[in-house]
């Protein structure tokens, strides 16, 4: 009976063993994967990340194109040039768009001749009031000539 009672406890020991056995491989494999898993998952390689980044940039700067576009006529030079700054002045404003984004609208905001004329003079324009200046130098047809003419004409008209 000793004996068993002997095997029954070397099968409990045996059938323990192995379930500890059991339990500890399951708990490698586990870690293992969970290692796996964050390795693969949670911690992006640089090139992704940056590819991340990039992909995020590229949207947001197709996303403001797209409401530029949306919300602003471009500049054809066809149009009154005081009416359509003033127009743009105003949405501008009444969209809180910052001064810097408005320098960065700006090839989005002409078409044509104006875009022409801004190209050859990009290098020049440092802000939105520059591109103002630019365009009304070339397109304001109210631009009062200088008084040169006038006195020319008050001369001649007084000899």
């Amino acid at each position: 009976m000793d004996n068993e009672s002997d095997n029954s406890l070397s099968k409990n020991y045996s059938l323990e063993e192995t379930e500890k056995q059991s339990q500890l491989s399951t708990n490698t494999t586990s870690i293992n994967q969970t290692n796996n898993n964050y390795d693969n998952n949670d911690v992006l390689p640089i090139e992704k990340n940056e590819n991340l980044i990039n992909k995020e940039v590229i949207d947001d700067e197709n996303s403001f194109d797209s409401f530029i576009l949306q919300n602003f006529t471009p500049f054809s030079g066809e149009q009154d040039v005081n009416l359509w700054l003033h127009d743009t002045q105003k949405r501008f404003d009444r969209l809180l768009i910052p001064r810097n984004l408005r320098f960065t609208a700006i090839p989005l905001l002409v078409r044509g001749l104006p875009q022409k004329i801004y190209i050859k003079n990009r290098r020049d324009i440092q802000s939105f009031d520059d591109f103002y200046e630019i365009l009304l130098s070339h397109f304001d047809k109210n631009d009062v000539q200088p008084t040169y003419n006038n006195q020319q004409q008050n001369i001649t008209s007084q000899s």
